[in-house]
C-alpha cells in the first residue's frame, strides 16, 4: 500500500507525538456527551412523523448505540430499514442496512454482517455514494477478519481505505488502517501491524477522535505485548481503558479489560489478571458481545493454566470451544460465502444487463450504417448511370452538331460557285471529310432530253 508508507516505527510515533500537540488547546472538547446526545435523541423519536426525518433520526441512534447497546442498535435499524423501505427512500434504506450490519457485528455475528453490508454496498453503488460504500466495505472486511477469513478481510478494508483516500476522508481512513493492523497482528506480523495502528492513531489524534484514540491504544496494547514490550502495552491499554470509561463506551471497557488481563498474565500478575478478566466477561455476558466473551474465557483459561489450576482452565476451556464453535462454525461460513456469492451474481448480472444493452446499441448503429451504406451505394449507382447517360448523349449532340456545321459548310461551299465542276470538286471533299467516298460518283438528270 502507497498511502501513509513510513520506512520505521520511530517516524510514526513522531508524527503522532506531533499531532498530539495539537490537542492541547481544545482538550477539553474530548469530554462525553454521548448520554446527553442519547437522551435528546430519544426524546425526539418519541414526536417523530413516519417519514425520512425518523429514518435518520433511527440510524443515528442505532450508530451512538453499536458499542454499547447493540442489540437495541438493531432493533432502531431494522426499524429504520422497514421504514425506508416503505417509503421508498433508497438513501435511508442504504443507511439502515449498514446500521444492522453494525449492530450484528458487535454481537459478533459475521454472517449477519457481511450479509447486511453487501446489501448496503450494493445500494451505495446504485447511489454513486462513494462514502457509504467504504463504510459498508469497512465493515464487512472486519467481519471477513473476525472469521478468520484474513485474504479476504484484506483485500476488502483495502478497497475502502482506497476509496477514502479517493474522497479525501482522512477521518475515516484510520478505521480501514486499524482493521488492516489487526490482520496482521493475528498473523503474527507485529511491526507491520504497529505501523499501520500507529497511522491511525496519528490521524484519531489529529482530529480528536476520543473513541477511535481508544481503540487504536487497545491495539497497539495488544501488539506491544507478544514483542514483549510490556511496559508500553500496559500504558496503552491503561490509557484506552480511562478514555472508554470516560465516554461510557462498554464495548472498548470490555476490550481494554481484556487487554488488561492479558497484558498482566504475561507478567505474572495472575490475580490482577483474573479482576479485569472478570470485568471483562461481566460486561461482554450483559450486552451480548460474543467475541469479547470468546477473549474472556481464554484470557481465563490460560491465567488458570499458568496457576496450575488445570480444573478451572479446563473448564474455560470447555466454554471458549463451544462459543468459538458458534462464532466460527461452518453454517455461518457458508452464510458467508453465500452473501458473498449473491452479491457476485447480482454483480455480473448487473454487467451482463449493461453488455447486452450496448450489443443492442451496437447493432441498431450497425444496422443504420449498413442501411445508410445501401442507400449511398444505390445513389451513387443512379449517379454514375445518369452521367454516363448524359455524356453519351453530349457526345451525340456534339457529333451531330458537328456534322451540321459540315454540312452547313458544304452547302455555303456548293452556293459559292456556279461551275459545275467546282460544285462537284467541292461535294466530293466535304463529303470524304464525313464518310468514305473512295468510290464517290454524282448523276446530273437532264429533264428535258428524258
Amino acid at each position: 500500500m502507497k498511502f501513509f508508507r513510513f520506512t520505521n516505527v520511530a517516524a510514526v510515533m513522531v508524527l503522532t507525538l506531533c499531532l498530539a500537540v495539537l490537542m492541547l488547546a481544545g482538550a477539553g472538547t474530548l469530554s462525553a456527551q454521548t448520554p446527553v446526545l442519547l437522551d435528546s435523541l430519544q426524546n425526539a423519536l418519541k414526536t417523530a412523523k413516519e417519514d425520512t426525518n425518523k429514518v435518520n433520526l433511527l440510524c443515528t441512534l442505532a450508530d451512538k448505540l453499536a458499542r454499547s447497546k447493540p442489540q437495541q442498535a438493531v432493533e432502531y435499524a431494522v426499524q429504520s430499514m422497514n421504514l425506508a423501505e416503505g417509503l421508498g427512500f433508497k438513501r435511508g434504506l442504504a443507511a439502515s442496512l449498514y446500521q444492522v450490519g453494525n449492530g450484528h457485528f458487535r454481537l459478533g455475528n459475521n454472517a449477519q454482517t457481511i450479509d447486511y453490508c453487501l446489501k448496503s454496498q450494493k445500494l451505495y453503488e446504485e447511489l454513486q455514494d462513494k462514502k457509504g460504500i467504504a463504510d459498508a466495505l469497512n465493515r464487512a472486511g472486519t467481519a471477513y477478519v473476525q472469521n478468520l477469513n484474513y485474504a479476504k478481510g484484506k483485500e476488502v478494508l483495502e478497497k475502502a481505505l482506497s476509496l477514502y483516500k479517493e474522497i479525501g476522508d482522512m477521518k475515516s481512513m484510520a478505521r480501514p488502517l486499524n482493521n488492516i493492523a489487526i490482520v496482521f497482528n493475528n498473523l503474527k506480523e507485529y511491526e507491520k501491524a504497529l505501523q499501520y495502528y500507529l497511522q491511525a492513531y496519528a490521524i484519531d489524534t489529529a482530529f480528536k477522535n476520543k473513541d477511535g484514540m481508544a481503540i487504536r491504544l487497545n491495539g497497539l496494547g495488544s501488539t506491544y505485548r507478544p514483542l514483549g514490550r510490556y511496559d508500553e502495552a500496559l500504558k496503552c491499554v491503561q490509557q484506552a481503558l480511562i478514555l472508554n470509561e470516560e465516554s461510557k463506551e462498554e464495548y472498548g471497557i470490555a476490550n481494554g479489560c481484556g487487554g488488561l488481563s492479558a497484558t498482566y498474565r504475561d507478567i505474572g500478575k495472575y490475580d490482577s489478571a483474573l479482576t479485569y478478566a472478570a470485568h471483562e466477561l461481566l460486561i461482554a455476558q450483559k450486552q451480548g458481545f460474543k467475541t469479547e466473551i470468546k477473549d474472556a474465557y481464554e484470557n481465563f483459561a490460560s491465567i488458570y493454566a499458568l496457576k496450575r489450576d488445570f480444573t478451572k482452565a479446563f473448564e474455560y476451556q470447555k466454554l471458549l470451544a463451544a462459543i468459538k464453535d458458534t462464532l466460527y462454525n461452518a453454517e455461518n461460513s457458508q452464510k458467508i460465502a453465500n452473501a458473498q456469492f449473491e452479491v457476485d451474481i447480482e454483480k455480473r448480472q448487473a454487467e451482463i444487463k449493461i453488455l447486452e444493452s450496448e450489443k443492442k446499441q451496437q447493432n441498431t448503429v450497425r444496422n443504420a450504417l449498413l442501411g445508410g451504406v445501401g442507400l449511398l451505394v444505390v445513389l451513387a449507382f443512379v449517379v454514375v448511370r445518369s452521367l454516363r447517360l448524359q455524356r453519351k448523349a453530349t457526345a451525340i449532340i456534339t457529333a451531330s452538331r458537328e456534322r451540321l456545321e459540315v454540312m452547313s459548310e458544304v452547302g455555303r461551299s456548293l452556293t459559292a460557285s456556279l461551275a459545275v465542276e467546282t460544285i462537284i470538286t467541292n461535294l466530293y471533299q466535304r463529303v470524304a471529310e464525313v464518310m468514305d467516298a473512295t468510290v464517290f460518283g454524282i448523276g446530273i438528270i437532264r429533264t428535258e432530253k428524258g
